[in-house]
């Protein structure tokens, strides 16, 4: 399985390796390849089918929104490598246009991503090769299928990446990854016209600057209802009948637009979770923490309703709108951070000008008015 410290720097590897690639081909010198590469197709079309969730990125939206901009500015390090520029002459981050992460049900991997460009084997292949050596690792390159793969016989864990002429640009784990190649290749089925993430995504039309979905399986549904069940009725009952779930935020100019889909069995189903889903979103617009942060007016217009088996939440709001609440929430982070850094106050010890401490608690006659 793929550890959370691996993915992070197999992220890093596949940014770098793209910005080698672009390079590499930029270069006069490049010899042009002698068959044209595949036609571009999306990131998502890497994805095989059975994926537990699906998660896009429009990273070309993500660069032009004055929301996101700022936090995707500023330099980048690869451990061991140091700063992103000074190894490339330039950072990775800004040649990817689409990113693409999948969860899948089934495999010994936590996900596997996939990445779209202009994207050549060999540029893509060395890169990664001087990353995996420069962490003492031993860079292993190999052919599968359409696409040429490097990975770390020292550390299997650590993931594999794999690139073909044409892209997408693929890392995950061994067999993930395999599927993935596959699924590209034709091989193995891939998410297609009917599959729930798509059903879903066609609902999410306009709101696709970052989208994520959620199907649950028969067995994953039923390891959900097992939970519900030891919870001894804790949880809410409708959420055992919530079937897959959609979200999609669009951030295009100075509004960000935010959809929710929940697909329940039936419409029972859905009106009982519109119910709950009422009344949380009271308690919330109630509650301190957003009376604090200022997000009474973002809760009030959010709109919430049923259609059909589908639960549907909407909202927009402004870029200065959520910038205000951001910089609010980082403030009272900071406020809470610092407190707790704080050494807690010395015990306060018994002395004879110390009043003595009552024997009874005041009678109501003696209590301040």
């Amino acid at each position: 399985m793929i550890s959370r410290k691996a993915a992070a720097i197999g992220g890093s590897v596949l940014l770098l390796a793209s910005v080698g690639l672009y390079y590499g081909l930029s270069r006069p010198e490049a010899p042009s390849a002698a068959l044209p590469p595949p036609a571009p197709r999306p990131a998502i079309a890497a994805v095989p089918k059975g994926a537990t969730a699906v998660v896009t990125f429009d990273l070309k939206e993500l660069r032009a929104s004055p929301l996101a901009a700022p936090y995707l500015a500023g330099e980048r390090t690869i451990e061991g490598l140091g700063r992103i520029r000074d190894a490339c002459g330039f950072d990775p981050l800004t040649m990817v246009n689409e990113l693409v992460l999948a969860v899948p049900e089934a495999f010994d991997a936590e996900f596997g991503m996939a990445a779209t460009g202009t994207f050549g084997d060999g540029p893509v292949v060395d890169c990664a090769t001087k990353v995996i050596g420069s962490r003492g690792g031993r860079p292993v390159s190999s052919s599968v299928g359409s696409f040429r793969t490097v990975r770390d016989v020292e550390s299997p864990s650590s993931g594999e990446i794999a690139v073909r002429p044409g892209g997408p640009l693929l890392f995950g784990g061994g067999g993930y990854l395999r599927a993935m190649i596959d699924a590209v290749d034709g091989s193995l089925a891939a998410l297609e016209g009917g599959d729930p993430h798509l059903a879903l995504r066609t609902e999410l039309a306009g709101h696709d600057t970052i989208t994520v979905t959620i199907v649950l399986s028969k067995k994953q549904r039923e390891v959900v209802a097992q939970e519900l069940a030891a919870a001894g009725g804790a949880a809410p009952a409708p959420i055992g009948a919530v079937a897959s779930a959609a979200a999609g935020l669009s951030l295009q100019g100075n509004t960000a637009k935010l959809r929710v889909v929940v697909a329940c069995d039936d419409p029972g189903s859905a009106a009982s979770l519109l119910a709950l889903a009422e009344e949380a979103k009271r308690n919330a617009a109630a509650s301190k923490p957003a009376l604090l942060l200022g997000a009474e007016p973002l809760l009030a217009r959010l709109s919430v309703e049923t259609r059909g088996p589908r639960l549907i939440a909407s909202v927009d709001a402004s870029v200065e709108e959520i910038e205000t609440i951001i910089d609010r929430a980082m403030k009272v982070r900071a406020l809470l951070e610092a407190q707790r850094a704080m050494p807690a106050p010395d015990a306060p010890t018994a002395s004879a000008s110390a009043p003595a401490a009552p024997s009874a608690a005041p009678t109501a006659s003696a209590r301040p008015r």
